[in-house]
Parts: structure tokens; C-alpha cells; sequence
């Protein structure tokens, strides 16, 4: 046994860098029966590690003499830590982004020193909500165009003028949602063709929701009411807006000019049922502009037209609130004077049940009218027996209107109190005449007489 190794004996016995030791055995049993003759073996001795270079299979391992290979160099990206042969494999750091401008396919890792060309302007749109420049990517580090001043930037989103109805007011509003715009210069603005005013700035255009209403002025009826034509109102604002931005190219502001056109209804929208041309869906309401329904004759020809109508007599508007031209319901073009026919009564009846005897019925003849619709017959006694006034009655049978042949039976008046014409006695007779939507009568016909003798 030699130095009591049980397990390595011949540790301890070789030197760092020893491929080989020489070992001779010589055994002798304890009680000296057995003894054999010296043997004497070599066993090799190195790199048993199959991670290093030129591993191999030795008696004895000795990991000391293992060489490794890899990067040696500390300032490479991949460093092989206990490597103690350099085999070229370092990898030194630099942009190694295929994207990038100064790509370098050898760089082993990033030092940051990428170069991305491009817009840069990351100016927010006025109402906040996202970035100016369409094309900002926040990985570019290099302002893009020949002078490195942000040529390439693009920007969409167009600034408008709107203007709503705010109770019987115009308000205007300055809708930039998606712009940089946060200034607007209201250059002029039109009522109709009316240059009202211009040169208004208007700043801090950056409400969230994209929809500003600074302070108005001149939008009451007061101001916009003169302008309104034929029942509308045209309205014109132009604008210039601008926006600061992160582009020299554009010397750092985006500018624009804008025209917005606007149209509205306006009248009587405030009205009621009771006035012609009252259109509760109309935009605006003007003051003294509603109506009054007044029916009467609007043809100027007539007798009786009345300048004052607004619906003709059907009720229906006229111009310019309506079609109404229905005139024949109450216009009267005038009325001839009636006249007798010859002769212009026969055909006497007379009671001679009654006491005294009267004349209860007799026919009269006359000469229609044109248009004409009733006639009026007068009478009384050709004395002032029974007073001097004149008994009426109207003639509205069609026939008799149309033929001018009519019955006529007084009966009890203050001229026939007997109820009839009295016997011996002369009597006066005239006719009125009234025509097709006439309120006045015709003048008079000739008073003619009939003495009743029978």
C-alpha cells in the first residue's frame, strides 16, 4: 500500500503539466506466505473535459492542462468567459438594425449607434388627441430632407368653419379635430353678399373634442336679419388657420386657408296656425315676418278686391304664401241693372174668397243678368194709403233666376194687409239684381206701375 490512497494512489504523487506516471506494485500478503514479484504499469494523464479542445480518454484526469476556445476579448459583445484560446469568433458592438441607415451586418450587438432618417416632428394635434405629422415614427432620430428639416413630414386633416342655430342666433364654430391648427383668422365673413367683418384671430383653438366656440359677435338677428332673401340666408366665412409645428422645413408652422359656405331657411318660424306662411321647421325666425290669415277677393279686376287679403276666399294663400286664385267663391266683377220684360206682369189671380177680394198672385217677367244669383223685388201702393214705405222680397228659385219668369204672391205685408193687391188700386214695382260673389246690389230698375182693376 502505498501511502494509504484507497482511492487515487497515485495522487499526490504527479505534478500539474504530467502526462504519464510509472507505478510499481509489490505485494506481500500479512503473513508472509505470498509475495509477489514487483509489476511495474505507466498510466497517461490529461484533459478528460469533452466541453474543451482536444479532449481525450486519459487514465488520469487532470482538467488543468483542458484548453477552451472562444472570444477572448473583453470588449467584444460575446466574451467567452475561461476561454484560453481566441478562435476569432468576436463579434464587435454597432447598429446592428437592417432598418437602420448605418446598418452593419458584422456589429454582433446594438450600441445604440443606429441612425433611423425620417419626420420627427411629433407635435400633437391641437385637440390632443394624436400626432401631427402622419408620418412621425418615434424611432426616427434624424430630421428627414436635404437640409435634415423635416421636408418629408406630410400632414392630413382640414380646419372648417361651421355655423349652427343657437335659438334665433347664428353661432360660429372652429372644428379642427385631427389638425395642428389651434389659430384661426377669420378673414371675412358674409351675410348674403354683404361683407359684415373680417380680421378676427381667434387662439387657443385646442378644445378636446375638436369643437371650439369663442365669444360671438354680430350673429343676433339684429345684424343677420337685413340680409335674408327670399326666405334665406346665405352665409360666407373664410379662414386662415395656422398651427405650430416641429418642421423647419415649414419654417416650424402649417398653415391653411379655408371657404365654408352656409345656407338657412328663415321666416315666420315662430308663428302659429293663424298666419299664412307660419313653417315651424325653418331655421331662423325674423321678426314681423309672420301673416295673418284675412280671406277676401284678390283679383284685382273686381269690384270688391280687398288689398289687405292673404287667402282668397277658399282660405287657401295666395302668392306669394300659396296658389289661392279661386276667385269666383266671393269676387264680383259688378252687377247690370234688371229690367222688365213687356209686359211685365200677367196673370192675375184674384181670391174672391177673401174680403175684401184680393189679388193673391201674379207672374212677373224680367230680363236676367249675367252672373246674377237672387233678385229683389220691390213694391208698395201708389198712394200713402198704407204709408209710403216699400215692401221687399227675394227671388232665389233657380228657374226663375234663370228664365226671369217668377210667380209672386205678397201676402200679408204693411203695403197688402188684406193679403193681396188690393182692388182699384195702382201698384209700383222695381227689381236689385245681385251677382256671383257680389256683396252690394245692382242699382235700381225702372219703377213701373199696375193699376189691379178686375
Amino acid at each position: 500500500m502505498i501511502g494509504r490512497r484507497f482511492y487515487e494512489p497515485t495522487a499526490g504523487y504527479f505534478t500539474a503539466g504530467d502526462t504519464s506516471i510509472d507505478v510499481d506494485f509489490n505485494v506481500t500478503t500479512s503473513d508472509g506466505n505470498c509475495d509477489v514479484d514487483a509489476l511495474s504499469k505507466t498510466f497517461t494523464i490529461g484533459c478528460n473535459d469533452p466541453t474543451a479542445a482536444l479532449a481525450g480518454t486519459f487514465d488520469i484526469t487532470d482538467n488543468t492542462q483542458c484548453e477552451y476556445l472562444g472570444c477572448m476579448d473583453a470588449t467584444a459583445c460575446n466574451t467567452t468567459v475561461g476561454a484560453t484560446i481566441d478562435d476569432g469568433s468576436c463579434t464587435y458592438p454597432g447598429c446592428n438594425d437592417p432598418l437602420a441607415d448605418n446598418f452593419d451586418s458584422a456589429a454582433g450587438c446594438n450600441d445604440g449607434s443606429c441612425v433611423y432618417t425620417g419626420c420627427t416632428d411629433s407635435t400633437m394635434d391641437a385637440d390632443g388627441q394624436a400626432q401631427g405629422a402622419d408620418n412621425y415614427l418615434p424611432t426616427y432620430n434624424i430630421m428627414c430632407g436635404a437640409n435634415a428639416d423635416n421636408e418629408c413630414c406630410t400632414y392630413t386633416g382640414t380646419p372648417e368653419m361651421n355655423v349652427v342655430v343657437g335659438g334665433n342666433s347664428l353661432i360660429r364654430q372652429f372644428i379642427n379635430t385631427g389638425t395642428v391648427y389651434d389659430e384661426g383668422m377669420v378673414t371675412s365673413w358674409y351675410y348674403g353678399t354683404q361683407y359684415i367683418s373680417g380680421n378676427t384671430l381667434y387662439t387657443s383653438l385646442n378644445a378636446s373634442s375638436g369643437i371650439n366656440t369663442p365669444s360671438q359677435a354680430g350673429t343676433s338677428e339684429l345684424i343677420w336679419g337685413p340680409y335674408v332673401s327670399n326666405g334665406v340666408l346665405d352665409v360666407e366665412l373664410n379662414t386662415n388657420w395656422s398651427g405650430d409645428i416641429a418642421n423647419t422645413f415649414l419654417s416650424n408652422t402649417l398653415t391653411t386657408t379655408t371657404q365654408n359656405t352656409f345656407q338657412f331657411t328663415a321666416g315666420c318660424r315662430d308663428g302659429n296656425n293663424t298666419h299664412v306662411n307660419w313653417d315651424n321647421t325653418l331655421d331662423l325666425h325674423v321678426t314681423h315676418s309672420c301673416v295673418t290669415a284675412i280671406s277676401g277677393c284678390t283679383d284685382t279686376t273686381a269690384v270688391n278686391y280687398d288689398a289687405t287679403a292673404t287667402v282668397d276666399c277658399s282660405n287657401t294663400p295666395i302668392a306669394p304664401y300659396g296658389s289661392g286664385v279661386d276667385y269666383a267663391y266671393c269676387c264680383c266683377y259688378g252687377c247690370a241693372v234688371p229690367s222688365w220684360q213687356n209686359p211685365f206682369l200677367d196673370n192675375i189671380v184674384v181670391d174672391t174668397s177673401a174680403t175684401p177680394n184680393v189679388v193673391s198672385s201674379v207672374d212677373l217677367h224680367f230680363n236676367p243678368v249675367n252672373t246674377g244669383v237672387t233678385y229683389r223685388v220691390f213694391w208698395k201702393r201708389d198712394d200713402t194709403t198704407y204709408g209710403s214705405t216699400w215692401q221687399q222680397h227675394d227671388i232665389t228659385n233657380a228657374t226663375a233666376v234663370q228664365t226671369g219668369d217668377y210667380t209672386f204672391a205678397p201676402g200679408v205685408t204693411t203695403a197688402t194687409p188684406n193679403g193681396g193687391f188690393d182692388k182699384n188700386t195702382q201698384y209700383k214695382f222695381y227689381l236689385l239684381a245681385n251677382c256671383d260673389g257680389c256683396v252690394a246690389w245692382s242699382d235700381p230698375s225702372t219703377i213701373l206701375t199696375h193699376f189691379f182693376d178686375f
